[in-house]
């Protein structure tokens, strides 16, 4: 234990050692959603870990009338946007990764868009998810009773900031800053976010299975099947594959 201790210890002097590192997040959309709500408990957990380590975590707010200051500085888009106006946040941004927390359009992922990370679920994961379910029920991506997987506390978490259950749209928002933190966290380099994310990294995202993301930007993740608000079935079944089966659901080509 102490020997753990002192591990801790020096890791955190290295990495402040090192010098500090500034990661921007720029969030386009409606602040009053429950997609914010979820970013700023995401940012909250990253700011209290970053503070140990040396890393400087900022949100830039931008409502969907105003103009888009100080770009300069984001490292990373978040945005509930959707269709056209997501579209073009994709093509004003090319240069980021632009993290869509609310559009689960199909025809969305087979476009394929670089600089695209889709956290919601697309429409064939969700049609998938009945087809492979083994009951009737609603199938959602997260769901405040389940209680595996540290999902209890996290759901904890959510009800203590702000007075309500923690809904799929709120986990959007959780899980989008979740995963960049992680990333920046391993790396230390925001400026190779892109990269980063398209590569072999995975990510945690209190669902029971490491989560990643697919060549068109999807992200691979297990999906509920909820009755009475209970979950009752984690689509799909767990097995060991590259991805624990979680292509079974969404797998989208890219149109040529």
């Amino acid at each position: 234990m102490i020997k753990a201790i002192i591990g801790v210890i020096l890791l955190i002097i290295s990495q402040k050692a090192i010098g500090d590192v500034d990661v921007n997040f720029g969030f386009i959309g409606n602040p009053e959603s429950e997609e914010f709500n979820g970013v700023k408990l995401g940012l909250d957990e990253a700011e209290h870990q970053g503070k140990f380590i040396g890393i400087n975590y900022k949100l830039f707010v931008y409502p969907t009338d105003e103009e888009y200051s100080q770009v300069d500085l984001l490292d990373v888009i978040v945005t509930n946007l959707t269709g056209t106006k997501l579209l073009s946040i994709f093509e004003q941004f090319g240069h980021l990764p632009v993290v869509n927390l609310s559009d689960a359009s199909n025809l969305l992922r087979r476009k394929c868009i670089s600089n695209a990370f889709h956290i919601i679920p697309s429409s064939t994961m969700v049609s998938n998810a009945n087809r492979l379910a083994t009951e009737h029920g609603q199938i959602r991506a997260w769901q405040y009773s389940f209680k595996k997987y540290a999902a209890r506390q996290l759901n904890n978490r959510y009800f203590a900031k702000f007075n309500r259950r923690m809904s799929e749209k709120a986990w959007y928002g959780w899980a989008g800053i979740k995963i960049i933190s992680e990333v920046t966290m391993r790396t230390r380099k925001p400026d190779n976010l892109m990269q980063d994310l398209k590569g072999d990294i995975k990510f945690d995202g209190q669902k029971g299975r490491r989560l990643s993301f697919r060549h068109n930007g999807q992200l691979r993740q297990p999906m509920f099947l909820v009755k009475n608000d209970k979950v009752i079935e984690e689509i799909p079944v767990h097995s060991n594959n590259k991805y624990g089966g979680l292509d079974l659901i969404g797998e989208e080509r890219c149109d040529q």
